[in-house]
């Protein structure tokens, strides 16, 4: 936990953390102490800062594809803003997936399951395509 205090990638991944098997008690403890020490007091800081690290990554990775374009080659990228508002949604909301939006009232269960059809349509198409790309 201390080093999440201070370090954005420890953070982002204790914030995304599921539970898969095991303890569960113990989870929820886990669950409980991320919430008071990370979540509680730092919604507006930690959202701040990400976005600041997306920014910069962004700048980056279109900084490389302005070279490896000039070169005449491709480069593939990948769609990584989808966790990033994932982890913003648990953050604010304190939901850690789509169903939770719903029981909380955020969002009807009708327009969850359509969000869900459309994330498994891109997600087959995605996977389809990706053989294809080099």
């Amino acid at each position: 936990m201390r080093l999440a205090e201070n370090d954005m990638k420890v953070r982002t991944s204790l914030l995304d953390a599921r539970f898969l098997c095991g303890d569960y008690p113990l989870y929820q403890d886990f669950e409980k102490r991320v919430e008071s020490r990370l979540v509680k007091n730092g919604v507006k800081r930690f959202i701040r800062e990400k976005l600041e690290e997306n920014r910069a990554r962004h700048e980056r990775s279109s900084a490389a594809r302005s070279i490896c374009s000039s070169r005449g080659q491709r480069r593939g990228g990948r769609a990584e803003g989808y966790p990033n508002r994932s982890l913003d949604r648990g953050a604010k909301l304190k939901a850690k997936d789509l169903d939770a939006l719903a029981l909380n009232g955020v969002v009807s269960a009708t327009d969850i399951a359509a969000l869900k059809e459309s994330q498994d349509f891109l997600l087959r198409v995605r996977n389809e395509l990706a053989p294809f790309h080099r």
